[in-house]
């Protein structure tokens, strides 16, 4: 910035000052009452030296070049990461069975879920577990039926629980628990709404009652 002794006239330096002064208008380096206030001292200066006491500081001046320049972009978020495999759900812990207007069945040979969801609505679902694979420890079935019904089979060697609500229509309540250990457990709890939930504990098709004598019997001994 060249010093006002070095220019002009002084009503030139005068028009110089009163630039430099607006320079600063609203860029923070000065507020508008103190602009207000050296330009009316430079507007009645009668000399040089009066012009110099209002001009722009070199503080000030670096003040507005900093306010002036373009701020820096800001770093965008990093996107969330996707979930790892090991946070999703594996296949064989969770299942559904639905029957709306209709019916669905599982029987014969089948790979039983750890969880299985049943609902039915105006419909009616089968599940027979006799002749599924079932898991180690618990395969636990939750049934919601509202106008409709649910019937499961289940094997007479494994361990049942059933606890359910029947509301304006029935939920049969079955248990079972044979000797010996690490005996499959099928659990199942829900709610019948206007319908039912039939539980059946029954032998594996085409096992004679001599069979079924000798596995029972084979628990004991």
């Amino acid at each position: 910035m060249p010093h006002l002794k070095d220019a002009g006239t002084l009503e030139e330096r005068r028009r110089q000052t009163l630039s430099e002064l607006e320079s600063l208008l609203g860029t923070r380096a000065i507020g508008a009452e103190e602009y207000r206030q050296r330009a009316e001292v430079a507007r009645r200066a009668t000399d040089a030296t009066e012009l110099e006491a209002v001009r722009p500081t070199s503080a000030e001046t670096r003040r507005r070049a900093e306010a002036a320049s373009p701020a820096a972009p800001a770093t965008p978020a990093r996107p969330a990461a996707p979930p790892t495999p090991a946070a999703l759900p594996s296949p064989d812990e969770t299942g559904f069975v639905l029957a709306l207007l209709g019916g669905s069945v599982r029987k014969g040979p089948w790979e039983p879920p750890e969880k299985l969801y049943a609902f039915s609505m105006m419909g009616g679902i089968e599940l027979d577990f006799r002749e599924a694979a079932l898991l180690e420890g618990v395969t636990e079935v939750v049934v919601l039926t509202i106008m409709g019904g649910t019937k499961i089979v289940v094997p007479d060697d494994v361990d049942v629980e059933v606890n359910g609500i029947g509301l304006m229509g029935g939920f049969e309540h079955v248990s079972q628990h044979l000797p010996g250990e690490n005996r499959p457990l099928i659990r199942v709890r829900g709610l019948a709404l206007m319908g039912g939930v039939n539980v059946k504990v029954k032998p594996a098709p085409g096992r004679s009652p001599v069979e079924r004598l000798k596995r029972k019997l084979g628990d004991w001994v």
